[in-house]
């Protein structure tokens, strides 16, 4: 959604929100300049711009440092009107990310409880990457490095 110079509102379609969501990321461009988060499509043959992947490289100074979390990305025909459906494959122990499955859990996430259609996926990655440098997450004991939900 945006605005016009004449006040009109113009909701953007998703594949074309999707599109520049993935310029951005092959690029690079659009104020996204933190290098410890990466995402893209998992088939760049996804002409429905549904599945991606990314991986966040856990922040200085906290028990996520230096370590490497891989996580899937689902966007669903709702978006950009809902969130995507975001999925840990790497195993990490954070209140937002439900232990059986590695999904995230939507209304304990900031990024994805408060969405609106101005968001990303970009997005979402920083609101995880916050949670991880959160004092009280920083106490919580995680998984091994290799360990991954099924």
């Amino acid at each position: 959604m945006q605005t016009t110079t004449t006040g009109e509102i113009v909701i953007v379609p998703r594949n074309f929100k999707l599109l520049d969501e993935l310029e951005t990321s092959e690029k690079g461009t659009g104020g996204q300049s933190d290098m410890t988060l990466s995402y893209g499509l998992v088939d760049p043959e996804d002409t429905f711009l549904s599945n991606w992947q990314a991986n966040i490289i856990g922040p200085q100074n906290t028990p996520f440092d230096n370590r490497f979390y891989s996580i899937l990305i689902t966007c669903t025909d709702e978006y950009p009107s809902s969130p995507p459906l975001i999925k840990f494959v790497s195993k990490i122990n954070l209140p937002c990310v439900n232990q059986r499955d590695g999904k995230i859990i939507e209304n304990k996430l900031p990024a994805t409880k408060n969405w609106n259609r101005q968001m990303g996926i970009y997005d979402v990655l920083v609101g995880i990457k916050q949670q991880m440098s959160m004092p009280a997450n920083r106490k919580l004991p995680q998984p091994g490095e290799a360990e991954e939900f099924s």
